[in-house]
């Protein structure tokens, strides 16, 4: 099929010195046909590689879910959820609940203002807790604007 629809792009010389003989011709066209397509298919071949790779980097995601407390147990509000040191990240709703999609082997960053920051290695869980402890570092230097 493919050599009917090139055929009018292949004829040179050889192949009008060759008109009486018909399998000279076709051999021919199927050899010069078979070098043009080389390139083409080691291109698809490319392309076909590399949606191999991309898709195998999306099959290794996996949709975390977490809680976020204090050390009283109670839900911190709008802590940040951040995956390692990317910027793919989320906060914890009201009941300091979040949910994020990460890689498998990833580990969370949980920071809020006042709270020690934690980082927590996923390692192919579905579910974390996350009890956040009080910062009660001493504050080194305290600055008063007055109008």
């Amino acid at each position: 099929m493919w050599i009917l629809l090139f055929h009018g792009h292949f004829s040179n010389d050889t192949e009008n010195k060759n008109k009486s003989n018909p399998n000279i011709n076709f051999k021919l066209m199927y050899m010069k046909q078979s070098m043009k397509s080389k390139g083409f298919e080691r291109r698809l071949l490319l392309i076909m590689w590399g949606l191999f790779l991309s898709l195998s980097a999306f099959a290794q995601q996996i949709s975390i879910k977490g809680h976020v407390v204090d050390a009283t147990g109670e839900p911190v509000i709008g802590a940040s959820v951040v995956e390692g040191r990317t910027t793919n990240g989320t906060i914890t709703d009201v009941d300091g609940n979040f949910s994020l999609s990460v890689p498998a082997n990833s580990t969370l960053t949980i920071s809020f203002v006042g709270y020690k920051t934690q980082t927590v290695p996923v390692n192919g869980k579905n579910s974390l807790k996350v009890t956040l402890q009080e910062d009660t570092a001493p504050v080194k230097s305290l600055f008063f604007i007055v109008p």
